[in-house]
Formats: structure tokens, sequence, C-alpha cells
């Protein structure tokens, strides 16, 4: 009897000693981290091919593709691309000139017009542009646009023989 007084003394020692997954635990201060963001509103534009050439009835060798890439902020209603020259005088030879005027443009299939035209472009004024492509966002803040530019220079095969050479410059901007 003996033995089972100590037994059953030992077992009641340890159901009185609580259990260390029982208690309660201790836990630390909450730490806070400031976490931030920052997307800067974007547009590119590619175009190719990256030369043309004009053959003697003044048709481009091919169109050019212009792709545009936007992220932009939702204040942003409207969005444009311009083709432009850098001065009235487009393609230059040793000494004969193809100026703005001679050469036309036709944007997206529209009508082709003369490069000399204005385009507002933001703060800075556009002199010598193509046909622009605008277009409203519609609500749309981030996407692409595809756009194709067809130049043309009409009586090219009567001007002075040379190597006439000339770059136009591609933008666009959403406002």
């Amino acid at each position: 009897m003996r033995k089972l007084a100590l037994l059953l003394a030992a077992v009641l020692c340890f159901a009185a000693v609580p259990r260390a997954d029982a208690q309660s635990g201790v836990a630390s201060n909450t730490a806070t981290v400031s976490l931030t963001a920052n997307v800067s509103e974007t547009i590119t534009v590619s175009a190719t091919p990256a030369s043309i050439t004009f053959n003697l009835s003044g048709q481009a060798s091919s169109p050019i593709t212009i792709t545009s890439t936007y992220n932009v902020n939702n204040t942003r209603l409207n969005f444009v691309v311009d083709a432009y020259f850098a001065s009235t005088t487009a393609l230059s030879n040793s000494g004969p000139v193809i100026t703005t005027s001679q050469i036309f443009g036709s944007m997206n299939g529209g009508p082709a017009t003369a490069c000399n035209g204005g385009g507002d472009l933001g703060p800075v004024q556009l002199t010598n542009a193509c046909p622009r492509s605008p277009r409203s966002l519609n609500g749309v803040f981030s996407g692409s646009f595809t756009d194709s530019l067809v130049l043309s220079i009409p009586g090219l095969g009567s001007m002075t023989p040379g190597n006439y050479t000339g770059s136009i410059l591609i933008v666009a901007e959403a406002f």
C-alpha cells in the first residue's frame, strides 16, 4: 500500500506543476517600418526603321512605325505624337537643300501635308512639324500606341542631283 501511496503522491505532484506550453509568454514592443514606392510618370518612343531612303518619285522606302509607351498621372487627358525637323532645312547636300515645306507626311493614313506646320508640345512650340497623332487617353493612364508616318518628297527627281541627308525627330506628350 505504501508503494501505491507514493505513486499517487508523485502523480499529484506532477499534476500540480504547470506545463511550459500553458504558460503566458512575454512579447516585445511593436516596431513600425514606413514603406514608400515612388513611381514617376514616363513616356518613351521608338521608331523603326532607323533610316529610310527616297526613290526618284519621292516615295519613302517604308513607313516609319512609331511605338509610344506611357504611364502617366490620372490628370492627363490627351496624348499626342509629333514628328518634326530641327530647322527649315530637312535634308542638305553640300549646297542645295530640301526644306520642310518640300517634305510631306501622312500620319496613320491621314492626308499628306507639308512638314512645315506648328505644334504645341507643352511649353515648347514646335515648328517644321509633320501632321500629328492626337488622341484622348479615355481614362487609360498606362499603355502603348502605335502610329505610322509615311513621308514623301514630291518633285524629288527634278532637284539638283546629290546625296541629301537629314533626320526627323519624334516626340510624344501627355497633357
